[in-house]
C-alpha cells in the first residue's frame, strides 16, 4: 500500500497511473498474468488502500479520461472526500510565527508544532501536520558556504569532476562562485550539496538540535505567515528591469513575519522530493522517494504575474543553476 501510494503521489499522465495500477494489479495476483482472479484482488486492495488514504481517489481522477473522471466526481464517497478535504483545510492553525531565536549567527523564525495547506494545480489541498521547526530568516549566503569549503575542500569547485562522477552536481557547480558578492544568495547547488552543508552546521547547532533542508510542509507554514506581506512589491524579491541576479541579502525588504526573500531572491531547495499530489501517500513517501527533488519560492527572473508563495516545481536533485538556492531549517534531534 506504500508502494502505491507513493507511485500515485508522482504521477501527472494517464500512461504513468496505468502503469501503476497495472503493477499493482500483477503483484495483488502474484502473477504476470492479468487475469480475472487478479483483477479482483486488485479491486479489493484498491478499496483497502482507499480506505487507508480516501486522497488517491482525486488523484486517480485527476489524470482520468474525462468521462471517467465525471463518473468519480460525481459518486458520493468523492464529494464527502472532498468536502473533508476542504474543511480540514478551513481548520489549519494560526500560521503566526510564535518567537525568534539566533543560532550560529543567524536568526531563525520559530513555529510550534500545528498543520499547513499546501495548494497545488490539482484541485485538492494537501493538510500536513508538522512537528514544532525553526526556519532562517534569510537564504544561505556566499560567504557562509565558502566556510564550508574551507572546511571541506572536496566541495570545493576545484573536485567538481569528482562530485559530478558521483552524480552529486552537474556542470555547472559553484559557477561564478569566486566572482560573486559575499552577501548574495549562495547559487548552482545542488540539493545534495545544500544538505552536505546542513550536515556540516549542525556540528555547530544548539544542542538537541541539528540544522537541514526544510520540508515541504515547513517551508509552506512559513509562506502562510508571510503570504500577506511578501505579496507586496516592496518585500517580494522578484524581476526588475537590469536585475541580472539576485539582490544582496542586506538589500532586501524583511516581510512581516520576518523573512527576507521567501517570495523571490532564489528557488529553494527543500528534503522532500517532488510530488504532483503531495497530499496522497505521504507514509509511502518516506520508503519510496520520488527522482525529482522540489523547490519553492520563486526567484530573481520571474516576474511577479507569474509566481506566488503557493508556486512549487521538481528540479533533478544534481542541478545546479543560477536560480536555486537554499535556506536551513533547525529541528530537534530523534531518537
Amino acid at each position: 500500500t506504500d508502494f502505491v501510494g507513493a507511485a500515485l503521489s508522482y504521477t501527472a499522465q494517464p500512461q504513468s497511473t496505468r502503469d501503476v495500477l497495472r503493477a499493482a494489479a500483477l503483484v495483488s495476483g502474484e502473477s504476470a498474468a492479468l487475469t480475472p482472479v487478479s483483477l479482483g484482488l486488485m479491486v479489493d486492495a484498491a478499496w483497502d488502500l482507499l480506505a487507508d488514504d480516501p486522497t488517491l481517489l482525486p488523484a486517480l481522477a485527476s489524470v482520468m479520461p474525462s468521462d471517467i473522471k465525471s463518473t468519480i466526481e460525481s459518486t458520493a464517497f468523492y464529494k464527502r472526500m472532498v468536502d473533508a478535504a476542504a474543511q480540514a483545510a478551513s481548520l489549519a492553525v494560526d500560521p503566526a510565527p510564535s518567537g525568534r531565536r539566533m543560532a550560529t549567527g543567524e536568526g531563525f523564525i520559530e513555529f510550534q508544532p500545528g498543520k499547513t495547506v499546501i495548494h497545488t494545480n490539482s484541485g485538492m489541498p494537501a493538510v500536513i501536520i508538522h512537528d514544532a521547526f525553526a526556519l532562517a530568516e534569510t537564504e544561505t549566503t556566499v560567504a557562509r558556504f565558502r566556510e564550508f569549503i574551507r572546511d571541506n575542500p572536496q566541495w570545493s569547485a576545484t573536485g567538481a569532476d569528482s562530485l559530478q562522477a558521483d552524480g552529486l552536481v552537474d556542470a555547472s557547480y559553484l559557477k561564478d562562485f569566486e566572482s560573486a558578492g559575499t552577501d548574495q544568495p549562495v547559487r548552482y547547488v545542488s540539493r545534495t550539496a545544500a544538505e552536505a552543508y546542513a550536515e556540516w552546521l549542525s556540528i555547530r547547532a544548539p544542542s538537541g538540535y541539528r540544522f537541514t533542508l526544510p520540508t515541504e510542509a515547513q517551508w509552506n507554514r512559513a509562506a502562510e505567515a508571510s503570504a500577506m506581506a511578501a505579496s507586496r512589491p516592496d518585500t517580494a524579491a522578484l524581476f526588475a528591469q537590469g536585475r541580472t541576479g539576485p539582490s544582496p541579502i542586506a538589500a532586501m525588504r524583511t516581510d512581516a513575519a520576518g523573512f527576507k526573500g521567501l517570495l523571490g531572491g532564489v528557488w529553494e531547495w527543500c528534503a522532500d522530493p517532488y510530488s504532483v499530489h503531495p497530499g496522497t501517500g505521504i507514509s509511502g513517501r518516506q520508503e519510496y522517494p520520488g527522482h525529482d527533488g522540489l523547490v519553492r519560492g520563486g526567484s530573481w527572473a520571474n516576474r511577479a504575474d507569474l509566481v506566488d508563495l503557493n508556486s512549487r516545481g521538481p528540479v533533478s536533485p544534481e542541478s545546479c543553476n543560477a536560480y536555486t538556492g537554499f535556506r536551513l531549517a533547525l529541528v530537534p534531534v530523534k531518537d
